[in-house]
């Protein structure tokens, strides 16, 4: 069996830790299953994937697979990196767009500016700040009860192109 050399990028935005991959050749074939076999250990949140575009108006498109090999249509912190990765390997602008699955994403990278996004390839430390704009919210629910762990607990919900139940603590 021929083994083949993937070339990545583990990125940090938020405390979600990621395998970036630009995949715009097809060099991950079964997403799922790579997800599964390389995003189980400690320190990987999750696998982004940079793809073609299918349409013309953005630069990339951004597909998420989480580390039990699920997809996801959609991750705001895996954005923030995928933004920052396609920056710093000159395939997108500082001002971008591109295509997931919750719709067309806009992001802006700010250079010199405080960490919100982590990049550290070998031997250098990249600092910028990456500002995404985000799916417009729907669903949201208020001051709905939740029992977890025998406790009870107010909680929210909202959908900003993955469902998201909030609990203050």
């Amino acid at each position: 069996m021929q083994r083949k050399i993937i070339n990545f990028t583990k990125m940090s935005g938020s405390g979600n830790d990621f395998i970036v991959i630009n995949n715009r050749n097809k060099i991950v074939k079964n997403a799922s299953a790579f997800a599964k076999k390389y995003c189980n250990r400690e320190g990987v949140d999750g696998l982004l994937l940079l793809e073609k575009s299918r349409q013309n108006r953005s630069d990339f498109k951004m597909v998420y697979y989480n580390s039990d090999g699920s997809h996801a249509s959609f991750c705001g912190n895996g954005a923030r990196c995928i933004s920052l990765f396609a920056y710093l390997n000159k395939i997108a602008p500082s001002k971008m767009s591109f295509e997931s699955d919750a719709g067309l994403i806009s992001a802006e990278i700010k250079n010199n500016l405080k960490c919100h996004c982590e990049s550290r390839p070998v031997g250098s430390w990249q600092s910028q700040t990456v500002k995404v704009k985000m799916p417009a919210p729907k669903n949201f629910k208020m001051d709905f009860d939740l029992t977890a762990d025998n406790k009870n607990f107010e909680a929210y919900f909202v959908h900003t192109g993955v469902p998201h139940t909030v609990i203050f603590v």
